[in-house]
Parts: structure tokens; C-alpha cells; sequence
């Protein structure tokens, strides 16, 4: 057989190629991973009492995520979202079984319109209110 240079540089330029779409692939790949694998990162809540409470930083990037002007937490816990509402100047609904969670989260809301954001304008201090469900 005969590997004349016409042959060999053929097979050095389709080497080029393929190199070149490995590359792009792999590129492709890991900004694909990239996109999926990424996450908030925030330091862990400390002091609030209640097991899966979150940082008011996290709630607050995700109210900011979604829009709209009124946010429903139907978990409320400790408050922590409505607490992000209050430092974005939105309205915030929460619902909590717990009338000692209630009360917690209540205390948060109040001081956190205590210590409003210059920048941004509050719907007003809301009421707090209490329903019994019959439960």
C-alpha cells in the first residue's frame, strides 16, 4: 500500500476534524451539565426553631424568580417567606397550623417591616390574623 502525503494529510485533516467535533462536544456537554447542575447557595438559618427553616436571602431570590405581586405560603413556619415579601415591598399570605409557629412568624413579619429597605416600598404593615380551623 502506498501512503502517499495527497493520503496522508486527508487523514491528518480528518483527524483535525474529529478532534475539533469531540471538543465541541465536550464543550457542549459540560455547559448542558452546567445549566443543570446549578444551585442556590445560602448559610444555613440559625436560631429560628423550626426544622426545615430556610434563608430569608433564598426565599427572597425566589420571589424575586417567579413575579407577580402576591406570594401564598401555605407552609409558613417560622415566616421566612413572608418575611422576604415584607423586605421586597410585596404582599405575602401565609397559612401555618401551628398557633406557636403562627406566633414565631408573626414576631418575624412584624420586625422586618420594623426594618424596612429604603429602596423599596412597602404594601403597609398587615394584620395578623388568626382562623380557627376546627381542627
Amino acid at each position: 500500500m502506498n501512503l502517499d502525503g495527497e493520503f496522508l494529510e486527508s487523514l491528518s485533516e480528518a483527524r483535525k476534524e474529529r478532534d475539533a467535533n469531540i471538543a465541541a462536544n465536550l464543550q457542549r456537554t459540560i455547559e448542558g451539565a452546567a445549566k443543570k447542575l446549578d444551585v442556590f447557595r445560602y448559610p444555613s438559618p440559625s436560631g429560628i426553631g423550626h426544622p426545615t427553616s430556610k434563608p430569608v436571602a433564598l426565599m427572597r431570590d425566589l420571589c424575586e424568580i417567579i413575579g407577580g405581586q402576591t406570594i401564598l405560603d401555605p407552609f409558613m413556619g417560622s415566616g421566612t417567606t413572608l418575611v422576604a415579601c415584607a423586605k421586597l415591598g410585596r404582599k405575602g399570605i401565609g397559612i401555618e397550623l401551628d398557633p406557636d409557629y403562627f406566633d414565631i412568624a408573626c414576631e418575624r413579619v412584624r420586625k422586618a417591616y420594623d426594618q424596612p429597605d429604603f429602596f423599596v416600598s412597602s404594601p403597609g404593615v398587615p394584620p395578623a390574623v388568626q382562623e380557627d380551623m376546627g381542627l
